[in-house]
């Protein structure tokens, strides 16, 4: 059988030397929509999960008697909730603001006991 009546497509691709490299968006209106804006709860738990990573750098088993408790899954299940809301209230971006304010306040405080009881631990950052 005859290539050429195959398909026509794959003999002007194979011939010309170009590869197919995705979709061009060629109108200037078109974005994509997957764009994240950042919120006060969005900014907080992200400061959250980067303080939980520094006590967790912090935290060494031969100096501390235990891992302290600084509810992590709670604090995301929290967060979670009221991000996924279709309609938020102010009451409850309130409430959700505060919570995760009182979160940061708390791993901030661990952070600071953490440096405070031993030396060297602030080389580990």
């Amino acid at each position: 059988m005859n290539n050429d009546k195959k398909n026509p497509v794959e003999n002007t691709v194979a011939s010309s030397g170009y590869v197919n490299r995705g979709a061009l968006k060629v109108d200037a209106t078109v974005a994509d929509q997957e764009i994240k804006f950042p919120t006060d709860v969005g900014l907080l738990n992200v400061s959250r999960e980067k303080l939980e990573m520094i006590i967790d750098l912090l935290f060494i088993r031969e100096l501390d008697v235990s891992k302290l408790r600084i509810y992590r899954r709670k604090a995301r299940k929290e967060f979670l909730n009221l991000s996924k809301k279709k309609r938020k209230s102010k009451k409850v971006i309130r409430k959700g603001i505060k919570a995760q304010l009182q979160y940061v306040n708390r791993d901030l405080g661990m952070v600071d006991k953490m440096l405070a009881k031993g030396p060297g631990r602030e080389l580990i950052l």
